[in-house]
């Protein structure tokens, strides 16, 4: 992971933005890259965005998969807690 220098407000957090990029051949290669949005008070994972692709023959043209994976929102400022009873 490195560093971009940016900041960035996901679901009302400050996050520091680190890019990254992984690639694996075991027969096939399968590369993902993308961005992780970290807590910089924390240090806690907020969002990873990443695409991968893979290319299942070789010599044919490889598929891609856009994903985003949310870690926390935990002051989201739409978030709403209903009220406990008793409490």
């Amino acid at each position: 992971m490195a560093p971009t220098g940016r900041n960035q407000t996901i679901g009302g957090q400050s996050c520091a933005v680190y890019t990254f990029t992984e690639s694996v051949a075991t027969g096939v290669t399968l590369t993902v890259h993308g961005m992780w949005y970290l807590n910089p008070t924390t240090t806690l994972p907020v969002e990873v965005d990443a695409v991968g692709s893979e290319a299942l023959v070789q010599g044919q043209p490889p598929f891609a998969v856009k994903s985003t994976t949310s870690y926390s929102r935990w002051n989201d400022s739409t978030l709403r807690v209903p009220a406990v009873p008793g409490m």
